[in-house]
């Protein structure tokens, strides 16, 4: 089953007119994004049941490896506590995982430089089409794990 279209559209009624007009609200972030890019992109890093992400300062994040259709849905609501649409880059997703070592949770990326940070901040700071999203941030994270 796949997740959610990023578009829900509304029907409005215009009362002085009588005509019926759409409005497309974007459902932020992009659920259909999570599925195919974020997901995997995490549990690549290590954000499995299995996997070191497991404590953040708004509670656990782990994500299962081979989700149903409502295991990715809690997983897609566990990683949207976690962020901020309103300023990405203070999403605690991010900010923890470019944290030095400490607690529970290993420094994963260097710098904001890493593939796998900049896929990330563009499935949260999308809004509207024509934003960058993550498969539009040409590079390989296929090197990219948690320590």
């Amino acid at each position: 089953m796949r997740a959610a279209s990023a578009l829900v559209l509304v029907p409005t009624l215009l009362a002085a007119c009588g005509e019926v007009e759409r409005l497309d609200l974007a459902v932020r972030p992009r659920q259909d994004d999570f599925e195919t890019q974020i997901q995997p992109l995490l549990v690549q890093v290590g954000c499995s049941r299995d996997g070191v992400c497991h404590t953040t300062p708004q509670g656990e994040l782990r994500l299962v490896e081979q989700p149903d259709a409502d295991d990715l849905q809690d997983d897609y609501l566990g990683v949207k506590a976690k962020i901020d649409l309103d300023d990405p880059d203070a999403s605690v997703l991010l900010t923890y995982l470019l944290a030095p070592e400490g607690g529970h949770r290993p420094q994963c990326w260097a710098s904001t430089e890493s593939c796998a940070y900049r896929k990330l901040r563009a499935w949260i700071a999308w809004s509207a089409d024509g934003d960058p999203r993550p498969q539009d941030v040409a590079c390989d994270t296929s090197a990219e794990r948690c320590p």
